[in-house]
């Protein structure tokens, strides 16, 4: 079992959460998916990971990447302008060499280090560290070279769970890895009811604009009570309205396209076909190997 969550502002600090909960459980794993190495020192997330690792006698493990745009947005940051995927790779570098070694030295583009050490020491002789792609390839092409894994998010067909794999692979056979040593883990968003499927609509269509993930935040964090009528139109619009270049009206516009409609289907197929019942919140899909 893993349980994870996003080392985000938005919510309740995991690394707090995840620490309450190291002596309360034997078999779970905790870690954060994803860890910004914009907003988070990358020897700092290392320094949390070892120590969440002592106090779980050595179930911890991390996703990281650039971060959620919409998030850094609101801390405006431009993401075209950070370079996310120079920045990941050599983020990377440093946690694997600092999880690892626990002193660093190194002078890199974004980070520089002059023998900076830690006593915060994981307990595995091997602390997993992921990469977390949302589009690709090269974000999953750079796991499957140097990472112990992808998790990837938002993809609800089985083309999309093709391309995150197929990626992959390209990164590991060019490391002369095999990729099935490797963890692939998909984070998705799934909802249920009347509420749900109004809601789902306009999360739906706010990824035709590539705004999927902040709708879906937005109404996650001010949720009611199931089926209960919170999903009205007047909310749907707000949330809309306070995200940055997201067109309130082109949005309401495109919820019942055939274009909403196919993915809604295609989503829900997916679930299916991977056995899936009940009314999951979220569903994350992994697959293991050690």
């Amino acid at each position: 079992y893993a349980c994870y969550a996003a080392d985000e502002t938005w919510h309740k600090d995991l690394w707090l959460l995840y620490a309450a909960a190291a002596d309360k459980t034997k078999n779970v794993r905790f870690g954060p998916n994803l860890s910004s190495v914009y907003l988070r020192e990358p020897t700092l997330i290392c320094q949390a990971l070892a120590t969440l690792d002592e106090l779980t006698g050595g179930r911890a493990e991390g996703v990281i990447s650039s971060g959620n745009f919409g998030m850094l947005a609101q801390y405006g940051v431009d993401w075209k302008t950070m370079k996310p995927f120079s920045r990941v790779k050599e983020a990377h570098q440093v946690m694997r060499t600092f999880l690892d070694d626990g002193v660093i030295t190194h002078d890199g583009q974004f980070h520089t280090y002059a023998g900076l050490f830690t006593f915060a020491r994981p307990v595995q002789e091997h602390l997993p560290l992921y990469i977390g792609a949302m589009r690709g390839p090269k974000s999953m092409q750079l796991a499957g070279e140097v990472s112990d894994g992808v998790h990837s998010a938002l993809g609800y067909n089985k083309a999309w769970f093709d391309y995150v794999v197929e990626n992959v692979k390209i990164g590991a056979e060019k490391a002369g890895r095999s990729w099935e040593d490797l963890d692939i883990g998909a984070w998705c968003v799934v909802t249920c009811g009347p509420d749900s499927e109004k809601a789902l609509r306009y999360v739906t269509a706010a990824g035709q604009h590539d705004r999927l993930w902040n709708v879906a935040e937005i109404l996650y964090r001010n949720q009611g009570a199931e089926n209960s009528g919170w999903v009205s139109n007047a909310l749907l619009r707000s949330v809309v309205e306070a995200i940055p270049g997201l067109d309130p009206d082109a949005v309401d516009s495109a919820k019942n396209s055939s274009a909403v409609n196919r993915a809604m289907a295609e989503s829900a197929a997916a679930y299916t076909n991977y056995g899936f019942s009940g009314t999951p919140i979220r569903l994350q899909v992994r697959k293991r190997k050690r």
